[in-house]
């Protein structure tokens, strides 16, 4: 006969929605949150990659700061907030973040952090002056199209 599932309590204030800012930065907001909902075999895997120090990419920084404000704003909604956070914002973010092909694709958790994609931008060649101005501005009614 089976003995019965224990019964694991989640992580205090993990659902809680009393607090009105419960997460006072992006950080707090990952390492108390993210790191506590999204759970992931990360290390020794060729199809999930983390970086322990993902506040040093750009992009990931960019992406959890986007995370947490839309976080918030979805959460507030109530109803069915969360549920459009999961689908709309999270899941997609966090497919890109644990992507080998991602902005972690040189990083492991067994050996940390590595500055080869923050050394090494996407390379570019200066647009032309009608590119930098307003795209509102009157004078750039005639100019070029991007793609031509």
């Amino acid at each position: 006969m089976l003995s019965p599932l224990p019964v694991v309590e989640p992580p205090e204030g993990l659902f809680a929605v009393d607090d009105i800012e419960p997460y006072g930065s992006v950080a707090e907001f990952v390492e108390e949150y993210i790191c506590k909902v999204y759970r992931r075999q990360v290390t020794d895997s060729v199809d999930v990659v983390w970086c322990p120090e993902w506040w040093r990419h750009a992009e990931a920084g960019a992406r959890m700061l986007g995370l947490w404000e839309s976080w918030y704003f979805k959460r507030n909604q109530g109803a069915v907030g969360i549920s459009e956070w999961f689908i709309d914002h999270a899941d997609p973010q966090m497919r890109i973040l644990f992507s080998p092909k991602g902005p972690f694709r040189f990083c492991s958790v067994r050996n940390g952090h590595s500055n080869y994609l923050t050394e090494h931008p996407l390379p570019m060649l200066r647009p032309p002056a009608e590119f930098m101005s307003d795209p509102g501005d009157a004078e750039l009614e005639g100019a070029q199209g991007f793609g031509r």
